[in-house]
Formats: C-alpha cells, sequence, structure tokens
C-alpha cells in the first residue's frame, strides 16, 4: 500500500521507510503543528490527505535524537490504536 518497509504495532501501520524518507502515524490533532516543522510535510496518496499520517524529509533527521522523537511519537499512538477488522 505505501511501499517501502513498514513497521507494524498491533495490527496497524506505526512508520514506514521508503527510499530515504520516514512516514510516521501520528494523533490526528496533532498534526497541523507538526507540519510546522521543518521537514515535515502530510502524506497524500492517490490525491487524498492522509489524515494521522506525516512524512519528514532524509535531512530532518540527522540524529539519533531527531529520530526518537519521531519514533516515539508514532510508537504512542500505534499503542493506542485498535486494529481494522478484516473486511470479508
Amino acid at each position: 500500500m505505501f511501499g517501502g518497509v513498514a513497521f507494524m504495532v498491533n495490527g496497524k501501520i506505526c512508520v514506514n521507510v521508503s527510499g530515504n524518507d520516514l512516514m510516521c502515524r501520528i494523533e490526528p490533532n496533532c498534526m497541523k503543528r507538526l507540519l510546522k516543522k521543518n521537514g515535515c510535510r502530510a502524506v497524500y496518496m492517490k490525491g487524498r490527505e492522509y489524515k494521522g499520517f506525516v512524512g519528514i524529509s532524509e535531512e530532518t533527521i540527522q540524529s539519533k535524537k531527531e529520530l526518537d522523537y519521531w519514533l516515539e511519537l508514532a510508537l504512542d499512538v500505534s499503542k493506542r490504536a485498535k486494529a481494522s477488522e478484516k473486511k470479508r
């Protein structure tokens, strides 16, 4: 669906690595604030914005501390998110 390598928590995508960029699942109500951060952008697929997901450019993540920031945000959301029921 997203391409690259996805890491799942509780049956939901937590983070995805595609090329040199990272995509993180975040709290949708934090999206506006996070999009103001340098190198952070909304994720679009098939012309539709994916609420609750942000893309982070390679240039933004230059240290373990910066990577940990984004991973902690994504893990926090993924721990609480419930997996969708499989469609029949």
